[in-house]
């Protein structure tokens, strides 16, 4: 085994197998990441549930359990989006001061819980949304869309232990680069100069991007139900012309 700590040109670095067993694959050579900005596309995102309650009472309201759906659906949608905000500004900080196999640790893990607030929201609005669209979801499971492996980060963070749990007996060892067997990853998403990655999916920065787009653009236009119902009535009229 090489040495934990290796001495470089410009100063010392942590062994990147290392930093890949113990804390996240990749860690050590995360140096990039293109994250687009959301946010200012939906000036009203901080507002939405506030919108939506007087345009229900001064205009018109959904009815029965579509009111509740799109309260949760809202309410899911602008959790998904300021916890994207927030874990593309760490992202962003972590790459500004990481070095290869010298990573400011704590910031890595700051920007790793908020990407995983943004999947866990993004994964329960589809839930409510499948739940208004006659239970018929955005996705099919692993039919391999930008949903779906969103709704798989999520689902793998949730559960995560009892991967561990489930994973073949491992040997007792207190090395701290143990060789001859295979251990699960000491975390179940990790970033990359690319997007996330699981031991099972990818996903680019772009591309949940777009799925986050997409979802609050729906949580937008159902903050004004008045709106939203006689746009639906006016796409149904021209669709039946």
């Amino acid at each position: 085994m090489s040495s934990v700590l290796e001495t470089k040109a410009g100063g010392g670095q942590w062994n990147h197998e290392l930093l890949a067993h113990m804390l996240a694959p990749e860690i050590a050579d995360f140096t990039q990441a293109d994250v687009p900005t959301i946010a200012i596309e939906f000036e009203q995102g901080d507002h939405w549930i506030t919108n939506f309650f007087l345009n229900s009472v001064f205009g018109g309201n959904f009815g029965g359990k579509w009111r509740i759906y799109v309260v949760n659906l809202i309410f899911r949608s602008q959790n998904c989006l300021r916890e994207y905000e927030r874990a593309a500004e760490l992202t962003a900080k972590f790459v500004q001061h990481s070095r290869p196999g010298n990573p400011p640790i704590q910031t890595y893990f700051n920007a790793l819980s908020a990407w995983e607030c943004s999947f866990l929201n993004f994964s329960i609005a589809l839930d409510v949304f499948k739940k208004m669209n006659g239970d018929i979801g955005a996705f099919v499971q692993n039919d391999g869309s930008v949903d779906e492996k969103a709704y798989y980060f999520a689902n793998v963070t949730k559960h995560y232990a009892g991967e561990i749990a489930n994973h073949p007996e491992i040997p007792s060892s207190s090395e701290l680069l143990p060789t001859g067997h295979l251990e699960p990853h000491a975390i179940p998403v990790w970033l990359t100069n690319e997007g996330f990655a699981s031991a099972k999916k990818v996903l680019s920065y772009a591309q949940y991007a777009h799925a986050v787009r997409e979802l609050c653009g729906l949580a937008d236009q159902l903050t004004n139900p008045a709106k939203w119902a006689d746009d639906m009535r006016r796409k149904r009229t021209e669709g039946t012309s």
